[in-house]
């Protein structure tokens, strides 16, 4: 027998004598519904000054424009922007709707309650200022976008005041819309909201998956409180068609190995929670289009100039990044340089330093200096030297170069910066050592672990001059994720720097690890050019890793996928040399260029290769005199028997 929530009260009331009050707390409140979608309409513009003319924000196929909405797939005809921001405005026209995307709508046996904001427009000497504003329930299974509820059998009566309305619907279906029609007159809509009483069991959080291997991969989530199990499901889409690898399957646990896949295939999953038949709505799908962690190969041509690297390609990359390091010992207590730069190799050599070429953008210095993930914003580049430009100060962006993160730890974070620098247009500089953090959100920044500002009024330094001058700076605090960054200082100043040099103090037998070269390639292997590094210590030795990328061809919707790094894989050159010691047949090897070809004068015949920066070989030849074809400006290593050399051009 169905009785109302009164007559249960007096029921029980009468049967035990007590109050109608007591009685009511015996009976648990009716689950309120929650909201499930939300749409406030506040990126919708506003039309000004309103004149009676509107901007359509609906296109010719009934779909809405989304950069209008937070959550794509609307539908509407006659749905124009408002006299106001934060709505949308319905046309006087019978045909004008404005329907919500597809929605999960069928739990609590398919009762809907919508809420939402509305004002109809009047003109001057109307009868009636009130009108019907209708609400229905669109069922889009299989594409036909059929009614549910009749269109004129949910009116609601509004008028020419903003209020809040809500009404509830029967009928909800898991693929489900709703839709609002204005009846005969115009009017504007804001602040919609679809709620419903849903199971109180919460849907998973679906994380990244690991260990991808293209034939597997292990698929995690997040605990649900009251979780029996989850219910997995694996599946390829295609033409927005889920093939089920497995459907439903029930997992014990937050993670579950996937085995025996099609490589050639692109998988995705979804997690469901369960509690003995409750069972949550599903999380977020989860592509699993994934690259497995590179495994480099063995080292070839190892020489005591150059070197070659190669891997086979992991599924799914199509593109790959090398990163060298020179891993320094040292043999005994010793001041080590991990970085020692003349500027001999920066842009602009033929330019007098007191007329820079300024202006310059952000940009790497890897094909600049002899060390790799140097980067250099707002520079001014002249002969021998680099320039900090803070022409574009007042807009706060200033002149800065910054080192690569790399460990500083050394000598208890100590670190000596040593440069030969000079002041112009009462410019001033910062040196700042910072350790870096992950960043977690959009406000995460580095941490500062120690400062030097030569601007400040309470610093006991040397202020610059506009005379080149030899600065030491020492700075502490370093850790194993450091680096070091300088920045000018003064509107329109120009900080110009000709040498610099990082060092810190290393114990017998402790070990630096420096960036040196960084190369980007779609090839599966690199070269790399020593460069001129001398090591002292035979125990010296470069170190490689690599991570494939799969980078879409641009304009393709997809995002860019990474691996995790490679181990570390090492190589030592013969004898711990490299190719700056010179012998008898290659003294009097030389290289010039003619501003467009490398001219290489090679009376002992030895073998001479000239190479790009990250490795590529541009030409060899055994000739007393070698002369390349036109090639792009840049730098390039030309080598001969066991000497090289660095031209530019």
């Amino acid at each position: 027998m169905n009785t109302t929530a009164i007559h249960r009260i007096a029921v029980i009331a009468a049967a035990t004598m007590m109050s109608v009050a007591e009685a009511h707390a015996l009976i648990p409140d009716a689950p309120e519904p929650s909201v499930v979608f939300a749409e406030d309409f506040s990126l919708v513009p506003a039309i000004e000054p309103w004149s009676g003319s509107r901007k359509a924000a609906f296109n010719q196929d009934e779909t809405m424009k989304p950069e209008f909405f937070h959550q794509e797939g609307w539908k509407g005809w006659y749905i124009t922007y408002g006299m106001e921001a934060g709505m949308v405005h319905f046309e006087m026209d019978q045909d004008a709707y404005l329907q919500t995307p597809a929605l999960e709508l069928s739990a609590d046996g398919g009762k809907v309650t919508v809420s939402f904001e509305y004002r109809r427009l009047s003109w001057p000497g109307e009868l009636t200022t009130t009108d019907n504003f209708y609400v229905q329930l669109r069922d889009r299974a299989d594409g036909k976008d059929k009614g549910i509820t009749g269109i004129l059998a949910n009116g609601v009566q509004v008028n020419t005041e903003w209020k809040e309305y809500r009404v509830t619907l029967e009928g909800g279906t898991p693929d489900c819309s709703v839709r609002f029609w204005c009846g005969s007159y115009p009017g504007d809509l804001r602040n919609v909201k679809v709620m419903q009483v849903r199971p109180q069991l919460d849907i998973p959080v679906a994380d990244t998956f690991t260990d991808f291997t293209g034939e597997s991969f292990t698929a995690h989530w997040r605990q649900v409180e009251g979780a029996d199990h989850y219910l997995l499901s694996v599946f390829t889409i295609d033409d927005d068609t889920r093939a089920y690898r497995m459907q439903d399957q029930v997992v014990e646990g937050t993670a579950y190995k996937v085995e025996g896949l099609d490589p050639a295939k692109t998988y995705h999953y979804a997690v469901k929670a369960r509690k003995g038949e409750l069972v949550s709505g599903e999380s977020a799908v989860i592509r699993c289009f994934g690259i497995p962690k590179p495994v480099l190969g063995a080292f070839s041509e190892v020489t005591a100039d150059r070197f070659r690297v190669s891997w086979e390609a992991p599924y799914n990359a199509n593109t790959y990044q090398l990163e060298t390091f020179v891993r320094h010992t040292a043999p005994q207590a010793e001041r080590y340089y991990l970085l020692d730069e003349d500027f001999l190799r920066t842009p602009s050599q033929n330019v007098q330093p007191d007329s820079p070429a300024r202006g310059g953008a952000a940009e790497w210095l890897d094909d600049y200096i002899h060390r790799s993930n140097w980067s250099v914003k707002h520079p001014a580049y002249a002969a021998d030297c680099i320039g900090l430009d803070n022409t574009f100060a007042s807009m706060g962006e200033y002149g800065e170069i910054d080192g690569p993160t790399m460990d500083l730890s050394a000598d208890g974070g100590k670190v000596t910066v040593e440069m030969r620098v000079r002041a112009r247009n009462a410019a001033s500089m910062s040196i700042y050592l910072m350790n870096a953090r992950e960043k977690v959100n959009e406000f995460t920044s580095d941490i500062i672990a120690d400062r030097v500002e030569l601007w400040d009024k309470d610093c006991k330094l040397d202020p610059l001059t506009e005379e080149w001058t030899d600065r030491v700076f020492t700075l502490t605090g370093g850790n194993r994720e450091s680096y070091i960054a300088i920045q000018a200082y003064g509107y329109g100043a120009l900080v110009q720097i000709d040498r610099l040099a990082i060092s810190q103090e290393l114990k017998e037998g402790e070990a630096a690890r420096v960036p040196f070269r960084s190369v980007v390639t779609g090839a599966c292997e690199a070269y790399i050019s020593t460069d001129g590094e001398g090591f002292s210590n035979a125990d010296d030795e470069f170190e490689c890793e690599l991570m494939g990328a799969y980078v879409p061809n641009p304009g393709q919707d997809e995002q860019t996928v990474t691996s995790e790094w490679s181990d570390i894989a090492s190589v030592r050159l013969p004898d711990g040399k490299s190719g700056i010691s010179g012998t008898t047949d290659t003294a009097t090897f030389s290289a010039t260029t003619d501003g467009s070809r490398v001219i290489v004068e090679n009376p002992g015949g030895n073998t001479v290769a000239v190479y790009t920066v990250s490795g590529t070989l541009v030409t060899s030849s055994r000739d007393a005199m070698v002369v390349t074809k036109t090639l792009p400006s840049g730098i390039y290593i030309v080598s001969a028997g066991e000497k090289a050399v660095k031209v530019a051009l």
